[in-house]
């Protein structure tokens, strides 16, 4: 719930998280770069249960979607790397399979390979959006799954 960064370096320059390109094994240069990234930070996680709840339905209902937070405070600005630990794209929810559930992360760095949010200092929250499919199931009463969603500071 807890994370810490710290980075050494060697010189005074300023330290940015850029993004470049190689053309033919020659550095093309970078092509955009954040502000300036503290050498020190630290984010806690406040809240660690994100809960995405699509509410009671009946079995006409062909879709929703809902959506859930994580909430987090960054002693400074942050650039935070989230995923799943898991695959999250069509997880099943019923027995017969045609009840699924897929959920990503909201805000995202447009652009970038992996999954990066930017957090100015302070408190945060970070969406996570759910959609859920309802394909003629006979499914009924409660459904649960849990997934882990990682957290860390670059």
């Amino acid at each position: 719930t807890n994370s810490t960064r710290d980075i050494n370096q060697i010189g005074n320059w300023p330290l940015k998280l850029c993004f470049g390109v190689a053309i033919n094994g020659n550095w093309g240069g970078p092509f955009g770069c954040s502000p300036e990234i503290p050498k020190t930070n630290s984010c806690d996680i406040l809240d660690t249960n994100a809960i995405v709840d699509f509410g009671t339905f009946s079995s006409d209902v062909t879709a929703r979607q809902a959506t859930g937070t994580i909430k987090v405070n960054c002693a400074s600005e942050a650039y935070l790397r989230v995923k799943f630990n898991s695959n999250v794209t069509n997880m099943p929810l019923s027995q017969d399979g045609r009840m699924t559930a897929s959920l990503k992360f909201r805000d995202l760095i447009a652009g970038v390979g992996e999954n990066y949010v930017k957090v100015p200092g302070g408190n945060r929250e970070i969406y996570i959006d759910g959609e859920l499919r309802n394909n003629n199931t006979s499914h009924t009463g409660q459904f649960s799954m849990s997934v882990v969603a990682i957290v860390e500071i670059i």
